[in-house]
């Protein structure tokens, strides 16, 4: 058996005060499984609502094509959202069979709420990453130098 070593960070785990951290996580393989796979990697994440670190095992650079459309919750409480909606659907004239029908204007509002959602809440989802990034930060330099007390409570906010 091997226990897979971390890459990216040293510790899995940070307990919700802030101050104590830990490699509780771990991926461990058989050589069996290694003959199979051949070698890999284990890749610790940013944590950002847990106080668990996810764990990526990587065994090759597979290209998993384009990014897939993820539809936002939060855009059906914006005000213009419906009439966006609205207008992308009776903006597009398409013929054919309903089935492909539907499928076009769906591509088509796909990429307007794309656009849509790039204008609106750019920044919001600019802050999300900038607060996970930040995160990071503070949980790297805690393993290295420890935090002092502002630091812990600015860490152990989210998790709250």
């Amino acid at each position: 058996m091997i226990d897979l070593p971390l890459l990216g960070r040293h510790f899995t785990w940070c307990h919700a005060n802030g101050t104590t951290m830990s490699r509780i996580d771990r991926v461990i393989i058989s050589m069996e499984w290694m003959e199979v796979w051949g070698d890999c990697t284990l890749w610790v994440c940013p944590r950002d609502v847990s106080d668990h670190c996810p764990l990526v095992l990587k065994y090759a650079n597979n290209d998993w094509g384009p990014k897939p459309f993820r539809f936002n919750n939060y855009w059906i409480d914006h005000k213009f959202f419906k009439k966006v909606v609205e207008d992308s659907w009776r903006a597009q004239e398409v013929s054919g069979w309903m089935a492909f029908v539907l499928q076009e204007k769906l591509r088509g509002l796909k990429f307007r709420l794309k656009d849509w959602s790039k204008i609106e809440f750019g920044s919001m989802e600019s802050r999300s990453k900038k607060l996970v990034e930040d995160i990071q930060e503070l949980d790297l330099r805690g393993e290295t130098m420890g935090l002092d007390t502002q630091e812990v409570e600015i860490e152990v906010a989210p998790s709250r």
